[in-house]
């Protein structure tokens, strides 16, 4: 032992150590203050304290064998080590670095070519033979309807795993439930190539279903027949399954072998479950009654994928849309892997998975994943579109998001929401005659629509019209006074000078959940919003209170593994307005490299007027106006292809 503290003492062993970290010290603190100026990503630094870290090692084995000056050459040992030393960094720097998705440019992420096994968007919405399958009208008793309009959306979800049928969803073809309209006139409204109708009866221990298809064109009969079968779910499951495979070879489509196999779904153990599924899809979507009913399909069949997969879709809807608790959407994820386990290849227990990621983790590639897996599975499946543009925005993939839209308004024409949400991408783009086009097209919809109004301020503000972007979000929360609304007219409020309104609104914003981010809004969560304005009007102590909130609840949600860029904005956005230009410049690229590309909203929000000119800062919002205006030239492009395509039809 004391003959080994010699060897360190003469070989200077601790004062080797002790210089270096030293050193090291000095090099990252002026890095620090280098990089500042030059607007050094995050990753470079990352990588230079991991070069730093296994440079103390490559010091302490030179000092061991050099620490004597002249007394040993470079030896076979010392070699080896260091060189493993030096693979070690280089294999830490590659898991360190940024994500592969995130490090590439957003104009490289995403459009048709990354979607899983779908047919091009062209033939989606013009070479594919499209159908409209009309609301089956209920022959037996008023309480028989559940089940009626669940057969429907059965029949229809089976015609939409099937990716050479354009379907038109539920929602669309509801609108004339009731309504003595001329098939072929709906035909032409719908653009479909065939229309289809039904009837149903329910009674003792039979049901019959009456169905014909016919073409939209000529008025000509297509395809006919009645199913006289026994009331048992088998029987169900074979008729929903006989429909679907009979409509598809009236029109003509082409079924691939994995469509064949799951058309046959296997159908609960019990007809009690499926009617209380039936039942639950008829409740208002994430209310407890729709829960309990999918609940008590459960108690019915506790095999049931479908109704485990329809419980974890509602506990994460809740959570997302209405303010429950994050633990739900925990739940959820159980909720979702137990339907999977029963049925992997069930779309709508990916769907549910993917919101429930999201809503429980913010875990939006994992969100996008599942997304697109439902999308997969179920093709001609609006909603399933609907949220692959959601995720793909929110990761910055705004061509692959656009295209997920385009997919989603063709079998569901009538959509105000899909529009605004399109309109959206369109305003963040730039496109802003292209934005309006669209709001115009939605508002003539549901021109009281939630979503439609508010990104219809939304559009009028990053398009310069913060006056009319101001009187939209007023109106929007006049209709629909919930927390997102309140917190944009906040922020509108203290852009157009309107201090008071700003702080009524803010405050409004937060008193559904006082104790909770509230991140649905447009980059700004609630607490920050009304922190930022308690600071303009002269409150910074209660401010600073919110931001420190905040400032947990954010840091606590990326320990859980959040890799949205949200959040990290809303990092940014606190040492913004601390007036932190050095830490809101590296939230901001870390945001960057999560997705965040949402540059014209950070150019308008004055939370960043303190830090806007940071060299670090304006660097990332450069790299971000890059992304889009390739992004914008991409989706340009492949919509002018689409018109050629569209014109020559």
């Amino acid at each position: 032992m004391l003959q080994t503290l010699q060897r360190l003492r003469r070989r200077k062993l601790v004062q080797w150590a002790l210089a270096y970290l030293a050193g090291a010290w000095v090099v990252f603190e002026a890095s620090d203050v280098v990089g500042d100026k030059l607007g050094w990503p995050s990753g470079l630094y990352r990588g230079l304290l991991v070069v730093l870290l296994f440079g103390f090692f490559v010091a302490v084995v030179l000092a061991w064998y050099h620490g004597e000056k002249g007394r040993q050459r470079v030896s076979l040992p010392e070699l080896l080590t260091i060189s493993s030393l030096i693979v070690g960094c280089g294999i830490t720097l590659w898991f360190v670095g940024p994500s592969r998705e995130a490090s590439q440019p957003t104009g490289a992420m995403g459009g048709a070519d990354d979607l899983l096994a779908t047919v091009p968007l062209r033939a989606v919405l013009y070479d594919n033979p499209s159908v409209a399958i009309l609301p089956l009208r209920n022959l037996g008793r008023p309480e028989d309807e559940p089940f009626v309009e669940g057969l429907h959306d059965d029949i229809l979800g089976s015609l939409q795993q099937i990716g050479g049928l354009t379907v038109i969803s539920s929602t669309s073809v509801q609108r004339y439930r009731g309504r003595d309209v001329l098939l072929p006139e709906i035909a032409r409204e719908l653009r479909v190539d065939a229309v289809g109708e039904g009837t149903v009866s329910r009674g003792g221990d039979r049901i019959r279903v009456n169905v014909q298809l016919i073409d939209g064109a000529s008025d000509a009969h297509l395809w006919s027949e009645q199913f006289d079968r026994e009331l048992s779910v088998t029987d169900v499951f074979a008729i929903r399954t006989e429909i679907a495979r009979a409509v598809a070879r009236a029109m003509r489509a082409t079924l691939t072998s994995l469509e064949e196999e799951r058309l046959a779904t296997r159908p609960p153990a019990s007809l009690t479950a499926y009617d209380w599924v039936q039942i639950a899809r008829s409740r208002c979507d994430g209310c407890e009654d729709r829960g309990e009913a999918y609940r008590r399909a459960l108690e019915a069949d506790s095999t049931y994928a479908v109704a485990w997969a329809g419980l974890a879709g509602n506990y994460a809807v809740r959570v997302l849309a209405f303010g429950a608790p994050t633990a739900l959407a925990d739940s959820a994820l159980v909720l979702a892997d137990r339907a999977l386990g029963l049925d992997p290849e069930l779309a709508s227990a990916h769907g549910s998975k993917g919101i429930a990621s999201y809503a429980a983790r913010g875990l939006s590639a994992r969100a996008l994943e599942h997304a697109r897996r439902a999308a997969q599975l179920e093709p001609g499946n609006a909603s399933r579109w609907n949220n692959v543009g959601v995720f793909s925005a929110m990761r910055g993939r705004w061509v692959e998001a656009l295209d997920a839209y385009w997919r989603s308004l063709r079998v569901r024409p009538t959509s105000a929401s899909v529009r605004g949400n399109m309109a959206e991408l369109y305003a963040a783009l730039g496109l802003h005659e292209r934005a309006a086009e669209v709001l115009a097209e939605a508002s003539q919809i549901g021109p009281s629509n939630e979503t439609v109004l508010h990104y219809a301020s939304y559009a009028a503000a990053l398009a310069g019209d913060p006056v009319g972007a101001w009187e939209l979000a007023s109106r929007a929360v006049k209709l629909h006074p919930q927390a997102r609304n309140h917190q944009w007219a906040a922020l509108l409020a203290g852009r157009t000078g309107r201090p008071d309104e700003a702080l009524a609104h803010a405050e409004a914003a937060q008193a559904p959940a006082p104790e909770g981010l509230s991140m649905e809004s447009n980059v700004r969560s609630v607490p920050v919003t009304l922190g930022f304005v308690l600071l303009g009007a002269g409150d910074a102590a209660a401010a600073e209170r919110l931001f420190r909130k905040a400032d947990d609840l954010l840091r606590e949600r990326l320990v859980g593994g959040a890799d949205d860029g949200y959040t990290r904005v809303e990092l940014a956005a606190i040492a913004a307005a601390r007036g932190d230009a050095g830490e809101a410049g590296r939230w901001m690229e870390s945001a960057v490299e999560a997705g965040f590309r949402y540059h014209l909203e950070i150019e308008l929000d004055p939370i960043f007027d303190a830090v806007r000119e940071a060299p670090r800062f304006r660097r990332a919002v450069d790299r971000i106006r890059a992304d889009v205006e390739e992004m914008r030239a991409r989706v340009l492009d492949q919509e002018a292809d689409l018109e050629r395509a569209r014109a020559g039809r």
